[in-house]
């Protein structure tokens, strides 16, 4: 996660200043950074998957054309 998305994600989750209001802000940024990783995990997990199905199609076919 990128310093710039931090930022966001803490924009996003309206970070206020007072003490009254700090515990609410830090859950639902914590709550936000967590959704955010568990994202990024699931896109690297279908990345590794598909580029997997890929090469094991791509040798299929070439064991299919000898």
């Amino acid at each position: 996660m990128t310093k710039d998305d931090i930022i966001k994600l803490s924009l996003e989750a309206d970070a206020a200043h007072d003490l009254v209001t700090v515990t609410p802000f830090l859950e639902r940024f914590a709550n936000l950074v967590a959704a955010h990783k568990t994202e990024v995990a699931l896109a690297e997990a279908y990345s590794c998957g598909y580029d997997a199905g890929i090469k094991d199609e791509r040798r299929a076919w070439e064991g299919s054309q000898s």
